[in-house]
């Protein structure tokens, strides 16, 4: 009897027909885990969203409030249409029993933004880690490691994801979509809350640039920092006809755009109240 010879190319064939396989189940999974990831996360923001009562304030009482003072000519300009803006105030204490990390609540006006957002020792935990400490590949809004939770910086800087939901940051990439966003100006405010102050900022810059990390710093020599505004507002995609000087304080939100470049937005704080 004649035995067979096997044929290396057969081998080769089910070596890349296994492969293959393997492949696809371990992209099915992916598909799948990212799938359930979304769903938890978008069930966590529900149940957010009914515990907690978001108020916004009408009073526009000078006594109640302080509109920061910016240049003279923007001052005549806009003091009465910022005293106009109401502020957001949040009760945070139903929060805290799910995550002790909570600093603040970010709403971006029209944009579908609305969410606490958190912070820790580092930059890279909630990358990874949901609201309630859960794995989670969408991860969570949370501010800069560096920044202090209760008393502006002169950047202060709070990140999210993108990714391809609506979620986190994700509705920041649909603004260049957005021309009546823009059109807009009574979207132009980003909300900020906390426990000692509640904050309203104005947008001045809203752009897309490859991955750098220029636009997050938060220690400046002396002259630096107007340079550092002004290169911010120049790079922006839309005039927002909104001046800004070495005396404003400012809040970034960064996301990723795509593998390559990152959506950054940027707003000059206009007025404070504050808490208790």
């Amino acid at each position: 009897m004649k035995k067979k010879k096997i044929k290396w190319k057969n081998i080769i064939f089910l070596f890349v027909i296994v492969i293959l396989l393997v492949i696809f189940v371990v992209s099915l999974y992916k598909v799948f885990l990212g799938f359930k990831e979304k769903i938890s996360n978008n069930n966590l923001i529900d149940n957010i969203n009914s515990l907690v009562v978001i108020e916004e304030s009408e009073d526009t009482s000078k006594d109640e409030i302080e509109v920061i003072e910016g240049s003279v000519e923007e001052s005549f300009n806009y003091y009465y249409e910022y005293l106009k803006v109401p502020f957001m105030d949040v009760d945070y204490r139903k929060l805290r029993e799910i995550n002790e990390d909570v600093v603040g609540w970010i709403n971006v006006v029209g944009a579908g933004i609305n969410y606490p957002y958190v912070q820790t020792d580092n930059n890279d935990y909630y990358l990874e880690y949901s609201f309630d400490k859960t794995k989670n590949a969408s991860g969570w809004v949370f501010l800069d490691y560096r920044n202090n939770s209760n008393i502006l910086d002169k950047n202060t800087i709070i990140y999210a994801h993108g990714g391809n939901s609506l979620a986190m940051f994700g509705p920041l990439k649909r603004l260049y979509d957005k021309d009546e966003w823009f059109k807009n100006p009574d979207n132009h405010y980003i909300k900020i809350s906390t426990d000692k102050y509640n904050y309203v900022f104005k947008v001045f810059s809203l752009y897309v640039i490859k991955t750098t990390n220029d636009y997050i710093k938060v220690d400046f020599s002396d002259g630096e920092y107007l340079k550092f505004l002004e290169k911010l507002k120049d790079r922006s995609y839309y005039d927002f006809e909104t001046e800004i000087d070495e005396l404003d304080k400012i809040i970034t939100l960064s996301t990723c755009y795509n593998k390559k470049e990152k959506l950054v937005l940027h707003g000059k704080l206009i007025k404070e109240q504050k808490n208790g």
